[in-house]
């Protein structure tokens, strides 16, 4: 990966951040909200993360700290939109990789559309990618993986020596159920994640 104009103290954007998570991807994970997207999609997830102002601007170096030492098995870029902050989150990525974690990536773009943008700092996101669910969400079209909010979504195994059963490689049954995550931290905040069935 090309580190031309990238240091470790580069920034991000960042909406929120939850320490572990079992509804994000497979296993336990911690998951990073970016600030910042430019698609609007209707009926959006996490609407107060569209605006590109607002959030928390924070170091590289500083959310690798934030993650926990143990009992994760990898770590979630959501938004917002990952690509719009692409140069950083690479530099994320691959940090996260070299402790052994795995990194998935939710975006509103098709893989197809990234591998052919000539962007370099997208296409170094992708390479650190062990799972990217591309696409953007639409309402009307029923999940058909847990992992994922609309049935347009795509599930790209990407990286090798990703573990999870044999329900989660699944990306067509139609019986895949969305799943709920309520969590409370220190000062009280409750956090609401997930894909919940019939989400409108």
């Amino acid at each position: 990966m090309s580190k031309a104009g990238v240091s470790r103290s580069q920034c991000m954007n960042i909406h929120s951040f939850l320490s572990r998570s079992r509804v994000n991807g497979p296993g336990v994970r911690s998951v990073l909200w970016l600030q910042g997207c430019n698609r609007s999609c209707p009926g959006c997830f996490n609407p107060e993360a569209l605006p590109a102002t607002g959030g928390e601007s924070v170091a590289v170096s500083d959310v690798l700290d934030w993650l926990p030492q143990r009992e994760i098995e990898g770590v979630t870029f959501s938004g917002g939109e990952p690509f719009l902050q692409a140069a950083p989150l690479a530099m994320l990525g691959e940090a996260i990789r070299a402790r052994g974690l795995s990194v998935l990536v939710y975006t509103g773009y098709l893989i197809d559309e990234i591998e052919r943008s000539g962007k370099e700092d997208w296409i170094d996101l992708l390479s650190v990618a062990d799972i990217l669910i591309d696409g953007p969400y639409l309402k009307d079209v029923p999940p058909n993986h847990r992992w994922a909010g609309s049935g347009n979504q795509r599930v790209h195994i990407l990286g090798d020596g990703i573990d999870f059963d044999d329900s989660d490689r699944s990306k067509d049954s139609s019986s895949e159920e969305g799943e709920i995550e309520f969590s409370i931290d220190n000062e009280g905040l409750v956090t609401v994640t997930g894909f919940p069935e019939g989400w409108t």
